[in-house]
């Protein structure tokens, strides 16, 4: 999530942990109640989280205003919604964890300006318009909501898709046009529809601030000239929007939705959209032939079902209204690159009505080079992806769609030609795409194993090679998206699309700008070993090793960047081999390239054929002379009897007195020398400290003598060296005077100031089912990978250690997963425990799995 908000002092710092597990990384905004970060949360995923603090003089307003929209939307889920992921009230203090985003459509609009546009190209702005009134719309009629902070920098990019978020105005419509009883706060009075601002909320409220977004993203150009915020607000209600920017197609659309009555406006956003899409454009249309609409032969159904129908209704009944027959092209999902003006006569209902009698069209989904995707319900009211692809003139297609029709297992999809040259690929959506299960496994932090993988793909792989040897044709379109699972199974979709295409079209842009398909496809010269390039990116790409770039717009160079690191010495050979520009020099068969990602002809290190909770450490060494380890229960209770007592806990009045009459106090916390210098900083300001000694090892500063109280002087001892982290911290402190010089007991004022200065570096306490030891031992950690493949031993510089794990400073990386623990240096070192890493960075902690 991208948020700019008014500058503000900052109420936090980077390495503040909020919430246990959630550590801030960096400001993403900041305004008056509050503030945005960027945050790693636990399992390593990086999340945007939002702080709103309470108003002292006024206590409705901005918390109890953001708690109350959040009660609001916590049960809406929707793809086109950023996702709440957490809400908690501390204090005065409300914590909101969120979806990270890409970028706002803001940040995008002045990517543009800077490239010397107007604003964002029309055909990509309005692939953002159809998510945007998607998602409110969904607000409106399902939930009677309005978002009422419709505004570019609350519209947020995720992969290619717009997300709305920032719910803090959300409001809700009850009956007629009143809202619940109150005034909005915080209105942007750029986006803010003329009957809120008379304290009324419509349900199409949204609307009118999503047509000034439209017109000021596309043309740069504000539909209102006023120069303050009351002569803006004043137009809102009286004034007329100067349109003279946009087309007229446009402009049209614009008038309508910008009506200062709600009841004069669209239905919908989304109608308001389909009018954009509607606008006549200055291309002319092309001359088509008008489609038959007496007959329609459904060809075939792969799988189990074959059906032959005869004369068809033009229309069903049954269908929503047909859309306008002039329909401009996007494309929604930002891989296809650029879109082109495809006009299908009669609109996608009257092309659903002669393919498949009695299905129901219910939403647009997209539309681009490679045709019009719709989804529509079937009579058993189950829902179906629609693609529609138009064929050139004098082109035979027959072979290409009897080969695609020829039941095959590794096949799902529907094909009906209603006569029309527009052929109709139907996919159940109970088949669920491989991008769609990739999101949810790693929103959930449960990345895909390797082996998980390579099977998923091994039916894709053999449904290729026997496709290829039947129809001589490539699939051409393999990604994620086109591959489906249904339970354990796994098909394709989308198969004799390319090649239909190929044969028909004169242009390049179905394909072009694909990012998985191979150099020669996209040049528009697919061969079957085309599918095999596609096929090993799918695989990089689920193991986190490698994201496809989104090529709107432009074409994509030949070469790709993989992270080699994530994967191993074989898939790494595979991976190249299936990816050279060389078609000659690929696998002979897509089945032989999956064969190799499993096959382990040599390794770097040890395979183990198992993983034990303790381990030999000759075994991780190749070596054969290793004994049977100890058990898990005995082994750990040996070394937690090496352990000094646990510092987790101590208070101030613990403090020892040293020789010089200075009382010590250590607490442990895990943070780095220049964290420490910035959190002390801001101590010494609240209280009005003086500084004493400020050097590279030592920080002293004296608090002033009031009334009652002697003044104190407080040493913090630096962890050494430029942002080295301290396991455990030492204070020194003393009363000014020196009137406790010859005291055995330490004296309150003292213990007061040791811990507001604790809580200043450590404002949250130190949790952990098992009490935590701070030590420094040196360790040893080994990775050990899903294919059982040990790496190479890190040194580590241990910090703390527990019954039910340890944190350390590792010398050099340690991937995510699983690593062996050892004490190279203690009694027992010759085994090694299992560990589980549960959060990585400059610090590690691990979690035993033996416990």
């Amino acid at each position: 999530m991208m948020m700019t908000l008014p500058e503000t002092r900052s109420r936090k710092s980077a390495g503040d942990e909020p919430l246990p597990g959630y550590r801030l990384i960096s400001p993403l905004g900041r305004g008056g109640f509050g503030e945005v970060w960027k945050c790693l949360a636990p399992g390593g995923l990086q999340k945007a989280v939002k702080f709103v603090c309470e108003n002292e003089d006024d206590q409705s307003t901005p918390l109890r205003q953001e708690y109350e929209a959040f009660l609001r939307m916590k049960g809406i889920r929707h793809p086109f919604l950023l996702m709440l992921e957490r809400v908690e009230l501390l204090g005065g203090e409300l914590i909101m964890v969120m979806e990270l985003a890409d970028q706002s459509l803001e940040q995008r609009y002045q990517e543009c300006r800077n490239q010397g546009r107007d604003g964002i190209p029309r055909s990509e702005l309005l692939s953002y318009m159809i998510d945007a009134a998607e998602a409110l719309d969904v607000l409106s009629r399902q939930h009677k909501l309005q978002h009422l902070d419709v505004k570019p920098a609350n519209l947020f990019l995720v992969g290619g898709h717009v997300k709305v978020g920032d719910y803090g105005l959300v409001g809700r419509v009850e009956t007629g046009n009143t809202t619940e009883g109150k005034h909005v706060r915080g209105l942007t009075p750029k986006y803010v529809a003329p009957e809120v601002l008379q304290n009324q909320i419509d349900v199409r409220s949204d609307q009118y601030t999503l047509a000034l977004v439209y017109q000021e993203l596309l043309s740069g150009k504000y539909a209102y000239k006023g120069t303050t915020a009351e002569e803006v607000l004043f137009q809102h209600v009286h004034g007329t929007p100067d349109l003279s920017s946009m087309i007229a197609g446009d402009r049209t659309a614009l008038r309508k939705a910008l009506s200062k009555r709600p009841s004069d406006r669209f239905a919908t956003c989304l109608d308001f959209v389909k009018a954009l899409l509607s606008a006549e454009l200055d291309t002319p249309p092309p001359k088509d032939v008008e489609p038959t609409a007496a007959k329609t032969t459904i060809i075939g159904l792969n799988q189990t079902q074959m059906y032959h129908r005869g004369t068809a209704e033009t229309l069903s009944s049954r269908t929503a209204a047909p859309l306008n027959a002039t329909v401009s092209g996007f494309s929604a999902s930002g891989m296809y690159g650029p879109s082109v003006t495809l006009r299908i006569g009669g609109g996608p209902n009257e092309e659903l009505s002669r393919a498949f009698p009695g299905y129901r069209f219910l939403a647009e989904v997209e539309q681009g080079p490679r045709g019009r995707v719709i989804r529509a319900a079937d009579p058993m009211n189950r829902n179906h992806l629609i693609h529609f692809v138009r064929g050139g003139n004098g082109h035979d297609l027959e072979a290409v769609l009897r080969a695609a029709l020829t039941p095959s297992p590794a096949v799902v999809q529907t094909i009906a030609v209603p006569q029309s040259r527009v052929y109709v690929f139907a996919v159940p959506e109970d088949w669920i795409p491989l991008r769609q299960r990739d999101v949810q496994r790693k929103a959930a932090s449960e990345p895909w194993k390797r082996h998980e993988i390579v099977e998923l793909l091994k039916p894709i792989a053999a449904g290729l090679d026997e496709l290829h040897a039947r129809c001589g044709f490539p699939h051409a379109f393999l990604s994620p998206q086109t591959i489906v699972t249904k339970g354990a199974r796994t098909a394709m979709t989308g198969y004799g699309m390319a090649e239909m295409l190929r044969r028909t079209q004169t242009e390049l842009d179905w394909i072009s700008n694909d990012p998985y398909a191979a150099p020669e496809a996209q040049a528009g010269k697919p061969t079957t070993a085309s599918d095999q390039y596609s096929l090993a990116l799918v695989f990089v790409e689920l193991m986190d090793a490698w994201k496809p770039k989104d090529l709107r717009g432009q074409r994509r160079n030949d070469s790709i960047t993989i992270q080699l690191d994530k994967l191993l010495e074989r898939e790494i050979q595979a991976v190249r081999r299936a990816t050279t520009a060389a078609v000659g020099e690929r696998f002979a068969t897509c089945a032989e390239f999956i064969a190799a990602l499993g096959e382990s002809k040599h390794h770097d290190g040890v395979v183990l054929e198992d993983v034990r909770p303790i381990e030999s450490t000759a075994r991780l060494l190749g070596r054969t002379d290793h004994a049977d380890p100890p058990n898990p229960e005995d082994y750990l209770r040996g070394l937690l009897q090496l352990l000094p007592a646990p510092t987790t806990g101590r208070t101030a009045a613990e403090a020892v007195k040293q020789a010089d009459h200075r009382w010590a106090f250590r607490f442990p916390v895990l943070l780095n020398s220049d964290m420490i210098r910035m959190k002390l900083d801001s101590y010494r300001e609240e209280r009005r400290c003086e500084a004493v000694v400020v050097n590279n090892e030592t920080l002293t500063f004296r608090t002033a003598t009031k009334l009652g109280k002697p003044g104190v002087e407080l040493t913090v001892v630096l962890p050494g060296g430029t942002n080295s982290h301290a396991a455990e911290l030492l204070i020194l402190g003393r009363t000014t005077g020196g009137l406790d010089a010859g005291s055995r007991t330490i004296s309150p004022a003292l213990v007061e100031a040791f811990e507001q200065l604790k809580r200043s570096l450590q404002p949250q306490d130190d949790r952990r089912w098992h009490p935590r030891t701070r030590i420094d031992w040196p360790a040893v950690v080994y990775s050990v990978n899903d294919g059982l493949q040990v790496g190479p031993a890190i040194p580590v510089k241990l910090c703390d250690f527990s019954a039910g794990g340890a944190s350390f400073v590792p010398s050099a990386p340690v991937p995510p997963g699983h690593v062996f623990l050892s004490f190279p240096e203690k009694p027992a070192h010759e085994w090694v425990i299992l560990c589980r890493v549960v959060r990585t960075g400059d610090v590690v902690s691990v979690a035993y799995v033996a416990n």
